[in-house]
């Protein structure tokens, strides 16, 4: 039995968490994606998994009520982070004020990305910077509802779909969320955690990691460079190079089916905040003072979605190391995709998932990318020809 349709579900584990009888269990599917199971001989038709599910109950959304940029005004902060450091230096913020925080955090033995509570200066090291994969939530969502019903005030940050599962656990367990502020990150889609741990294995060899980064800081985090370090070794790969998961995630190949199907892309948010890169900066109306040279460097969009993040917002930015500017809400809205429409899958999709079930992730891929990996060095030598050309004129 399933819950909802594979393309639908998020994988969040909701159902899971709320089952009492231990009717729900997680499996993969042929393509190695992870979805509920239910046991019919142990489900008793109570419809907790229905009302706990965020894809059959859905979260109130808003549409965002002003639009900003947004960095950290340390250096070291915006050089170790995506975009301009927003998700750190709110991190930090919740550390200084004595505010629970979650983020994600990748698992060097285990080979995933996992969610867990922070509280110290270690975990926002590790919750530092984007994680390119699923994450499993695991009991998240129970440690935030705990956290509340003691009192305490939280901070959560993750994917849209993850905000939602969040919310909605807490409705159902009828806990207050006067005290939880959320913060979603513009998402473009997640693939399986397994290819990551293919693919990490495929080129190391089997070796175990030191570590690993979908936006390695040593190669600034602007250009979105996938790194693994291993028995003092560094195999690194930027986004126009012939590595399989590389073109995979920046193409959409490779993300799991609901992502194809989000309810989340679109403009109408289910956070306090909604944080990411801002591709639209300056497009509407000029950038002006501090961002015309913080631009180059990392400059987030910030969307305030609620009264409580704007009010969090503006302690933020008072006591919490930040730079912020009002612009266009337009520059947001118009210029990211994801706020509009979800990702179309590339014109590899069905290739490789006919082939991925028998070969794996790196054999698929270097069948289905094969012409891809021959045009992207010629396309990227000639944009640099382009680039040399037009600095000339």
């Amino acid at each position: 039995m399933e819950l909802v349709s594979r393309d639908s579900c998020t994988g969040c584990g909701n159902c899971g968490l709320a089952c009492k009888k231990n009717a729900i269990t997680f499996q993969r599917d042929a393509l190695n994606n992870i979805y509920p199971v239910i046991d019919s001989s142990k489900c008793v038709d109570c419809s907790l998994c229905q009302k706990v599910c965020p894809v059959v109950n859905r979260v109130e959304k808003t549409l965002p009520q002003m639009c900003y940029s947004g960095y950290a005004t340390n250096p070291t902060i915006r050089k170790t982070s995506a975009s301009g450091g927003m998700a750190q230096a709110i991190y930090r913020w919740c550390l200084k004020k004595g505010i629970l925080f979650s983020g994600v955090y990748f698992d060097n033995k285990e080979l995933k990305a996992k969610h867990k509570l922070g509280v110290t200066e270690e975990d926002i090291r590790q919750f530092t910077n984007s994680k390119y994969t699923f994450s499993f939530m695991g009991g998240i969502c129970e440690d935030v509802v705990d956290t509340l019903k003691a009192g305490k005030k939280m901070l959560f940050i993750g994917l849209p779909c993850q905000v939602a599962a969040v919310k909605k656990y807490a409705e159902t367990k009828k806990v207050s969320t006067d005290e939880l502020f959320t913060v979603d990150l513009i998402c473009h889609g997640v693939p399986s955690d397994f290819y990551v741990k293919e693919h990490v294995q495929y080129v190391t060899k089997g070796e175990c990691i030191d570590g690993l980064s979908f936006r390695d800081e040593r190669f600034m985090t602007s250009k979105f460079v996938f790194s693994v370090d291993y028995k003092g070794k560094n195999y690194h790969k930027y986004v126009e190079s012939d590595d399989n998961f590389q073109i995979g995630y920046h193409n959409a190949t490779i993300y799991r089916p609901n992502c194809y199907n989000c309810m989340y892309a679109s403009p109408d948010r289910c956070s306090d905040l909604t944080i990411g890169d801002f591709t639209g900066l300056g497009k509407v109306d000029s950038v002006k003072g501090n961002v015309v040279e913080m631009r180059y460097q990392g400059i987030s969009c910030v969307l305030c979605n609620s009264e409580k993040g704007e009010k969090l917002l503006t302690q933020l930015e008072v006591e919490g190391d930040l730079s912020i500017d009002l612009r266009p809400l337009e520059e947001a809205l118009k210029f990211e995709n994801q706020l509009a429409n979800p990702s179309i899958p590339s014109m590899y999709r069905n290739r490789f998932v006919e082939l991925y079930p028998q070969n794996g992730f790196d054999k698929a891929c270097n069948v289905v990318f094969k012409n891809e990996k021959i045009k992207r060095p010629i396309i990227h030598i000639a944009k640099i020809c382009v680039k040399k050309v037009l600095g000339r004129k």
